[in-house]
């Protein structure tokens, strides 16, 4: 397999960051290159794409419609079954008993008839469609928390293209900024001013820069790869990315939220389920109770095939069957304490699973105002660092410091930058992780994110 990745970068430099068109094309099996007239994808239809077709969720989804045949087929056992038999027979009786038919003879006997059953009273019918309905709610919870997750991943991929861009244009920029320091420094050893350690130094750092640049623009393709597969579109072979690594601040969250409904559907499975084991006992308890079913056949018999059309030939019969178990070995005792112990133990997993979220919840808001923090101390650092560059240059091209200090300073703003890009990328995933394990709605945040690409 062979995977072949183009990416154009087209952006300016804003207050708030970088904007950010990233063309991934993604050659599998084949060198043909794909134009870059392809939809841009934005964060939304990112979202969008994969949800529709990704197969983890398609296949979650696809067992709705299991739990809704299951349901039917629930209801079928509270339908009346209606079944038609036929017989033929060859027969003799004994010719010296009373009963004998034809002498002794062999003889033939045709009969068909149509038999019915309808039940009337059967403990568990109910509790069979009760116990379907709540297996379709537990799957739909599961398609709520299979799409909740796969567009936190999606988010993440989404943002990791545009940090792993972005951390390649820095090293690439940096790399530009030190091809004309050793201009200079070619310069002043050639005019007797400078020592060619000054070049080699210079030309190290340079050349340490290159597997940087190689490995961030590796990055690019494999986060890249890593969305494509999330997107789920199997045909589509190349990703276009638009995007701005940026989200609002802190407080702006805060006051967003508050207008926001909180849902965790593990809660909703997990009721669900404590439910459909509750209806599960009484399923199983059934074969202990009475059955009570009204039956009837209509038919036809006689001796010869012709004789089946004839009225004289017709049979009937219609009434109620009861059936009751007398004794089944303590079984319905034993059976009920184990569904019992079933029940208890979903409500343990309920009260435990509350706690865990509370938890998470806790730590997941407590890890996003950490985020904002971290933000806000990376761009005092990414100033003062832009402040020292900008001073060391202009000492540098008068002489009044070595190129020592000026590298030292250069490198420092590379940190910083990336300390500052890595900063905001990890703000949006503490916030996507946030609006997770709180239970707001992850369209709402997609949208407040692609407010800011605007």
């Amino acid at each position: 397999m062979n995977f072949s990745t183009l990416f154009h970068f087209l952006g300016d430099i804003k207050t708030t960051g970088f904007r950010f068109a990233i063309y991934c094309s993604l050659i599998i099996g084949g060198s043909r290159a794909f134009a870059a007239s392809e939809p841009v994808l934005t964060i939304q239809n990112a979202v969008k794409r994969a949800i529709e077709n990704n197969p983890s969720v398609r296949d979650t989804r696809e067992k709705i419609q299991e739990g809704k045949a299951l349901k039917g087929l629930a209801i079928s056992n509270v339908l009346p079954s209606i079944n038609g038999v036929g017989s033929y027979t060859r027969k003799k009786d004994a010719s010296n008993g009373s009963n004998s038919l034809f002498q002794g003879q062999s003889y033939n006997s045709y009969s068909y008839a149509i038999q019915g059953t309808q039940p009337l009273f059967a403990w568990g019918i109910l509790p069979a469609i009760e116990a379907a309905d709540q297996e379709i709610a537990v799957r739909k919870s599961n398609i709520a928390i299979s799409a909740r997750d796969l567009t936190v991943s999606v988010i993440q991929s989404f943002y990791q293209v545009i940090l792993n861009q972005r951390s390649m244009d820095t090293l690439k920029r940096e790399r530009g900024v030190y091809e004309q320091i050793l201009q200079t420094s070619r310069y002043r050893f050639k005019i007797g001013r400078g020592e060619s350690l000054d070049v080699l130094q210079i030309e190290t750092e340079i050349a340490a820069l290159d597997p940087k640049i190689v490995t961030a623009g590796n990055g690019v393709k494999t986060s890249a790869a890593q969305l494509a597969n999330l997107l789920g579109d199997f045909e589509t072979k190349s990703v276009t990315v638009e995007g701005i690594l940026e989200a609002p601040p802190i407080l702006d969250i805060d006051n967003r939220v508050k207008t926001l409904t909180s849902s965790i559907p593990e809660f909703e499975r997990q009721r669900a389920s404590i439910e459909e084991m509750a209806n599960s006992k009484s399923i199983s308890a059934s074969k202990y109770w009475p059955q009570l079913n009204a039956v009837g056949s209509w038919g036809k018999t006689g001796y010869k095939l012709n004789s089946l059309v004839d009225d004289y030939a017709t049979i009937w019969s219609a009434g109620v069957q009861l059936t009751v178990p007398i004794f089944t070995g303590l079984g319905s005792i034993h059976d009920a304490h184990v569904y019992e112990s079933r029940v208890a133990q979903l409500q343990i997993e309920d009260v435990q699973l509350r706690q865990n979220v509370s938890t998470d919840q806790i730590t997941a808001k407590e890890n996003l105002d950490t985020a904002w923090s971290v933000i806000h101390f990376s761009e005092i650092t990414l100033d003062l660092a832009k402040k020292t560059v900008a001073d060391a240059r202009q000492k540098y091209k008068t002489a009044t410091i070595d190129y020592i200090r000026l590298l030292t300073a250069e490198q420092s703003l590379l940190d910083a930058e990336v300390s500052f890009d890595q900063a905001k990328f990890n703000y949006i995933s503490a916030l996507t992780t946030y609006f997770q394990k709180s239970g707001y709605p992850l369209e709402t945040l997609v949208q407040i994110l692609s407010e800011q690409h605007a």
